[in-house]
């Protein structure tokens, strides 16, 4: 083999090139196909496993793919789609990874392939299509990717979205809107432009706790001074701030807080229960 390696090693090929070359000839593989400088070792590396899976490597042996490229053909040939649909350099690998997934699930993503802006696009829409909801409205009005994410859950979960479906809110303020409706708080004390998303994310958390948000709900009032206010009044209920971490993650995963909602447990054990609850929740198809 080192014979063979030094024939490689003349021709400039480096030394962790040289390895992918040493590794395809242990295992029988046809090393010509990528023992060419043109190749980093990343994508000899690619190539290398598709010959050793049997998989036509000539879609995807192009020196003008990069690897994470290669490796999103590699997968797509493994599983049996139609690489052709995605296969060519135009698309980054998000992008192709986007198309793949939904082609694997039998999805029709072909249609918005030359509409969407870029793999955080295609993500949204195929995660939409998964869940059998149409974001074609929304893509044809504009909305950007991280806004299309929250609608896309907005639906999934029933609320009502016209309280935030305006292009006006950013993705992040439209998630707090979101987790609001869905924690069934009155949402109509921070929907409004005026506040950041950490603001909102204030007045929600003080909302789902039971607060009087009257003394925070002010666009002028940053979110440190509303999170100083909310936290001097919960702990006044007898909560340290690590126990009230526990139970803000408690609702942002939809747990029933109530469970473990009791100040004379310690912070730990308020973890403990809430991921025992997560854990139950998970197995009955509930969350993840």
């Amino acid at each position: 083999m080192e014979d063979k390696l030094e024939v490689y090693r003349k021709k400039g090929i480096g030394i962790f090139e040289l390895m992918e070359i040493s590794f395809g000839l242990e295992s029988g593989v046809d090393v010509s196909i990528y023992a060419d400088v043109k190749y980093k070792a990343p994508q000899m590396k690619e190539i290398r496993l598709g010959l050793e899976m049997g998989l036509s490597v000539e879609k995807y042996a192009n020196p003008e793919l990069d690897w994470c490229q290669m490796d999103e053909i590699r997968n797509g040939l493994l599983s049996g789609v139609d690489t052709d649909i995605y296969g060519y350099r135009k698309f980054d690998y998000i992008e192709m990874r986007e198309i793949r997934l939904a082609l694997e699930k039998g999805l029709d993503i072909e249609p918005y392939i030359d509409v969407a802006k870029g793999g955080l696009f295609l993500r949204e829409i195929r995660k939409g299509l998964e869940e059998g909801i149409s974001l074609d409205v929304f893509l044809e009005e504009g909305y950007d990717p991280y806004q299309l994410r929250e609608l896309r859950k907005g639906i999934q979960s029933c609320v009502d979205i016209s309280w935030y479906a305006k292009q006006s809110y950013s993705g992040s303020q439209m998630r707090e809107i979101r987790l609001g409706l869905e924690h069934d708080v009155a949402v109509s004390w921070y929907a409004m432009v005026d506040f950041s998303a950490a603001q909102m994310c204030e007045i929600r958390l003080g909302l789902e706790n039971g607060m009087d948000v009257t003394g925070i709900a002010n666009p002028f009032m940053d979110s440190f001074e509303m999170r100083a206010i909310r936290n001097r009044i919960l702990n006044d209920k007898g909560f340290s701030e690590e126990q009230q971490e526990q139970l803000r993650l408690g609702r942002e995963h939809g747990v029933d807080i109530s469970l473990y909602e009791d100040s004379s447990l310690t912070a730990e054990e308020m973890r403990s229960i809430r991921e025992q609850i997560e854990q139950i929740m998970s197995s009955a198809g509930v969350i993840g």
